[in-house]
């Protein structure tokens, strides 16, 4: 094995150093036509819902389960993808979110009782008043 070393160590290095320009060239390129390719994606999808005859889910109606293990400790919001679904599910889920977080993504702290329960209009209401 040492032989094999000493004789190819030169090979060896010039294959790692190609391999790692290698990389950096296909990460640098992904990283220069992200900002193409996502509108372009979704436009495609737009189209295959068209296509498909189907759309984003949507609730009937109005109102959502509000997870403890979307917060982390401080209540703030940890899972966004959970946040960005909630907001797309019902017209009314916009509304409501904007309501019970503040501008940091934080539970307002009136709101905590919802924590592990439903939240919808009527809920929201009650928490409001105490």
């Amino acid at each position: 094995m040492a032989k094999f070393l000493d004789r190819n160590w030169s090979t060896i290095l010039l294959l790692l150093g190609g391999y790692y320009a290698y990389s950096q060239i296909v990460l640098r390129g992904r990283e220069a036509i992200a900002p193409v390719t996502r509108p372009i994606s979704k436009i495609l999808a737009e189209i295959q819902f068209a296509v498909n005859g189907s759309n984003y889910i949507r609730y009937p109606n109005a109102g959502f389960y509000l997870d403890p293990s979307k917060l982390d400790y401080t209540y703030k919001v940890v899972d966004m993808q959970w946040l960005k679904a909630m907001s797309l599910t019902h017209d009314d889920h916009e509304d409501y979110l904007n309501e019970i977080f503040d501008a940091d993504l934080r539970l307002k702290p009136q709101y905590r009782v919802l924590i592990d329960g439903l939240v919808d209009a009527e809920t929201i209401t009650i928490a409001a008043k105490g």
